[in-house]
């Protein structure tokens, strides 16, 4: 999806400020490729130049990104939190700067094999019942793309992939047909 960002953005990737949220150890975004890039990362096990150890939700910063890169850490956030996450996202835009985004979608044929995880379909969140606490809310993509309209984001790019799933809490990596879909999306936020 980063190949579509130069087009949109209409400047040349190495003068974009970029930010990766919850990168761990494996950064999608390659340094050399762009004027300045941040990690932020609640787990980082090190210190390092650009390397903020954070939780995104509470990351407060004047500096403003061109381009801010998410691979499934949104849908990590429990319902409650997930406004907040794109908000946060939205309010370190800047004006014309890029969100991308790999989330997991919720459809009507999705199940979970261990008896402990239930999909509540109403609220679009995953209980694991053995501990009674939401897991993640995993929302349709239609409600994805409301609340990018709603929030005044420009959609520029949406796609659910055939084949690719997101696959949770299981000892088996092979993929299923009622595993969560995966959406990408690159929005932008408006001048």
């Amino acid at each position: 999806m980063l190949n579509l960002c130069q087009d949109l953005i209409k400047k040349d990737l190495s003068a974009l400020r970029v930010l990766e949220i919850g990168p761990g150890k494996n950064p999608i975004l390659n340094k050399k490729d762009f004027s300045e890039t941040f990690f932020i990362d609640k787990e980082f096990q090190y210190e390092g130049p650009n390397k903020i150890n954070k939780n995104f939700l509470d990351f407060k910063s004047d500096l403003k990104f061109d381009l801010i890169f998410e691979r499934l850490c949104w849908h990590e956030q429990n319902k409650n939190n997930w406004n907040n996450f794109l908000d946060n996202v939205i309010s370190h835009l800047s004006p014309n700067g890029l969100f991308i985004s790999e989330h997991a979608i919720g459809h009507k044929e999705m199940a979970f094999e261990e008896d402990s995880l239930h999909y509540d379909e109403e609220t679009m969140q995953l209980w694991d019942l053995s501990r009674d606490i939401i897991l993640r809310f995993i929302p349709s993509s239609n409600f994805i793309e409301n609340i990018l309209i709603e929030k005044k984001l420009n959609i520029k790019f949406f796609k659910i992939p055939f084949g690719k799933k997101v696959i949770f809490e299981r000892n088996n990596s092979q993929t299923k047909s009622t595993d969560p879909d995966l959406l990408q999306l690159i929005a932008q936020k408006p001048l």
